[in-house]
């Protein structure tokens, strides 16, 4: 009697997940909601249809992604004047997304570091979100960041990625109009920064124990009232900023450096500089760090206006112009 053996064999397959798509305002009538709502959970997408929403988002630490259906053109979401447009404040990570809308009328909120932050959009608590495609416009900020505002503390960094967006109109009183930064470290690339107003870093404005680099940008149009250029990076323990592949033209302060102001370790290479003004140091670039932490390469400082003898060039920290390698 032959004996036969039957194996068999259990093939287990891995759990897998998928991101489930919502419609505004099919699924859901407003975005708020949709965000809110428990069945939204990290991975998935909320798809907004054309329209003007009067919302202020708060993306609750789920990471998901919010996008237009057809860009910033039709689809507008207005803060109302009183809160920040979006959001971001209970550590989300990169899989958090706000694509393509128009964030206006947004108002920032306070911090206990930078009091008035982020009219459009607000990061804190060491969130690091994906800002693209957007076109951030008139929104106010009292302190930091008219357009986005990121801040962290001592123990921690805020780190967005600031992505594709154009910055228009958007105001602070002190630091950074469009873009604005205080323990941070910030991605800022292929943008548009024009036409925004701070007294510091009329464009941006990158401060205390930060990095930025800013990469494939465009500013211009931007003024700094109060003192330091389109970009302006201050120096507290081991800031650094890298620049590359940008365009500064027509920028203005009334203080030291037209096109940018740097405190800190930078590098700027495949830069242009052209037709930015100051009333003092560097219609160019002007900078208060020791020469050695500045290296130009590859720029073009061009038609720029200061101080004479510091048309394109000049550091604020003592009498004569450093030379750098342009």
């Amino acid at each position: 009697m032959r004996a036969f053996i039957v194996i068999t064999v259990v093939f287990i397959m891995p759990a897998l997940s998928f991101s489930t798509t919502y419609y505004v305002p099919d699924h859901f009538s407003k975005i708020q909601t949709a965000i809110a709502d428990a069945s939204v959970v990290n991975g998935d997408v909320i798809i907004v249809r054309d329209g003007l929403y009067h919302e202020n988002l708060d993306y609750l630490g789920k990471e998901i992604t919010v996008k237009s259906e057809n860009g910033p053109a039709v689809t507008i979401i207005d803060g109302g004047g009183a809160k920040p447009v979006v959001r971001f404040a209970n550590g989300e990570g990169a899989g958090a997304v706000i694509e393509g809308f128009t964030l206006t009328n947004g108002h920032g909120e306070y911090h206990p570091i930078a009091f008035g932050c982020g009219g459009g959009v607000y990061c804190s608590n060491y969130s690091s979100p994906l800002i693209k495609d957007n076109l951030i416009v008139n929104n106010y900020a009292a302190y930091l960041g008219g357009g986005v505002g990121a801040v962290g503390d001592t123990s921690g960094k805020t780190s967005p990625v600031i992505q594709g967006n154009t910055f228009s109109n958007n105001r602070t009183g002190l630091y950074g109009g469009g873009i604005g930064g205080i323990y941070s470290n910030l991605t800022i690339q292929n943008n548009i920064i024009e036409t925004n107003r701070a007294a510091h870093g009329g464009g941006i404005c990158i401060q205390y124990d930060s990095t930025v680099l800013i990469e494939n940008c465009t500013l211009f149009n931007n003024v700094a009232t109060g003192g330091y250029g389109g970009a302006a990076f201050s120096h507290v323990s081991a800031d650094s900023a890298e620049i590359r592949n940008c365009l500064f033209y027509n920028i203005n302060a009334s203080g030291h450096g037209g096109g940018i102001f740097v405190r800190t370790p930078t590098v700027v290479s495949n830069s242009t500089f052209f037709c930015n003004s100051c009333s003092t140091y560097g219609g160019g670039i002007g900078h208060s760090c020791d020469p050695n932490d500045l290296q130009v390469t590859d720029s073009i400082l061009w038609a720029n206006s200061g101080y004479p003898g510091y048309e394109q060039f000049g550091w604020a920290g003592g009498s004569g112009a450093q030379s750098v390698n342009y």
